[in-house]
């Protein structure tokens, strides 16, 4: 049923189905989720001496004086002046002149509307207007206000919705009363009539926490399904463990920590499963990442691979760069395998760059956004190494390696956020935490400077 044609409604036409569809609401199920951006809640009136300039007013007071209207071609301006003596306000409404005969001088409204303040005098524009009858049949309510498109009101958009709110089930409960009742939540049918037409604040706020937990919990069910799909897919490129990553470890002019030997061995397995590796590196900066994603590369050009790494900065590129030759040409590593692709290198360069990752001459490369370039065709790429900042997915996967093809990915954060956040934004990522940082490293300091700090 839920996914049932708006026009199965009653009053909903084939213009007016269009105007919905552009609002982005195909059929039933949709409309019953198309949830109000905020209410209006017909509060006590209040005097226009109480009136809040720069808010929405609701202000029971007397038309004072005469009600004139002003012509500019064929757009008119009403006017008048509701309160007292002591206190009094402008009203103003636009293009409708009829209101001259209808507003009776002496007589009480309730006035409700956005309230300026200019040169001393309040003014309120096009307020709705109510006889004080009419207003305390309103007061107390919650009203829905909906995100609109042009030839889409809200009353519409109201009558619709109330219309399908009044079908006897909407959705099936999928809960379990123990959980509702762990958690404190309310039935979904209760809480999907809530959120549109809430009874009180008190109602309203029940339904958002019901249905706030729904979009998490679906969420998470979502990422952990696409996490198994994920864990299930064969690597293309199957590898062995090899001795040359213990050889440059036993090498280093100091020793890994154990966060660091922990998270190695966590990449190492991953490398050697014959599945595809999705793991995310979190750690502070200083705290020792970049020689596991140098590891990592060794790992694969050993096994007869090509590795990427990919940074958001030319300066920290060629950084990468110096640091992998040196540690390369310091354990009998060919260091002429090892290549930078940016962006500002010549077209001669970068052609040339383009032939030896294509050929696989070339086996560890490092660059910028470059890398992922149409022009860049990878020989046998199996391990793309990125940093946070970058937007790394299906596509640019696809980009590098082709269609039929998975390689391994690896991405480092420097950002500390909690395990359970890291979670829910790297869903699809396993996720590695190098909780200390080497000895004798200096302390990272954070500072703010201008621009006369360039030199």
């Amino acid at each position: 049923m839920r996914a049932e044609s708006l026009r199965s409604l009653k009053g909903v036409g084939e213009k007016t189905e269009k105007l919905f569809q552009k609002a982005g609401v195909e059929n039933c199920d949709q409309l019953l989720h198309y949830y109000p951006r905020g209410y209006d809640a017909f509060e006590e009136p209040v005097s226009v001496s109480a009136v809040v300039p720069g808010e929405t007013n609701t202000v029971d007071a007397v038309i004072c004086g005469k009600v004139s209207v002003r012509t500019f071609g064929r757009n008119s301006i009403t006017m008048a002046y509701a309160g007292s003596e002591e206190a009094k306000m402008q009203v103003n409404w636009f293009h409708m002149p009829f209101l001259r005969t209808r507003l009776k001088p002496g007589t009480r409204y309730i006035f409700r509307g956005h309230v300026t303040e200019k040169g001393g005098r309040r003014i309120m524009e096009h307020p709705a207007l109510y006889s004080p009858e009419e207003y305390k049949k309103l007061q107390g309510k919650l009203l829905p206000v909906y995100s609109l498109t042009a030839g889409l009101s809200n009353n519409m958009v109201q009558k619709t919705v109330r219309q399908l709110l009044d079908t006897e089930e909407l959705e099936k409960e999928f809960l379990p009363d123990e959980i509702r009742e762990k958690n404190h939540l309310a039935e979904n049918n209760f809480a999907l009539h809530q959120i549109h037409f809430p009874a009180n604040k008190d109602f309203l706020l029940e339904a958002r926490r019901r249905l706030a937990f729904d979009e998490f919990f679906l969420y998470l069910l979502r990422v952990a399904r696409m996490k198994e799909q994920s864990s299930e897919t064969r690597s293309s490129y199957p590898m062995n463990a090899t001795w040359k990553t213990e050889e440059v470890i036993e090498n280093l002019p100091y020793r890994l920590t154990k966060g660091q030997e922990k998270v190695w061995n966590d990449l190492e397995k991953d490398l050697t499963s014959g599945r595809v590796m999705n793991r995310l590196i979190q750690g502070d900066v200083g705290s020792g990442k970049t020689i596991l994603a140098f590891l990592a590369m060794i790992h694969t050009e050993e096994n007869g691979y090509q590795s990427a790494l990919m940074v958001p900065t030319e300066v920290l590129a060629v950084q990468h760069y110096e640091q992998l030759k040196k540690l390369a040409a310091e354990n009998g590593i060919d260091a002429g395998r090892i290549v930078l692709l940016t962006g500002s290198c010549t077209r001669k360069q970068k052609q040339e760059l383009y032939d030896k990752i294509s050929s696989g001459e070339a086996a560890m490369i490092i660059g910028t956004h470059a890398l992922i370039q149409e022009k860049v065709n990878y020989n046998d790429l199996a391990l793309v190494i990125t940093d946070e900042q970058h937007r790394f997915g299906v596509r640019q996967r696809a980009a590098l390696a082709g269609e039929d093809k998975f390689p391994h990915v690896l991405v480092m954060s420097a950002t500390p956020i909690p395990r359970t956040l890291a979670m829910i934004l790297y869903g699809e990522l396993d996720i590695s935490v190098l909780d200390e940082l080497p000895a004798r490293r200096q302390k990272i300091m954070n500072c703010v400077v201008n621009t006369t700090y360039r030199r």
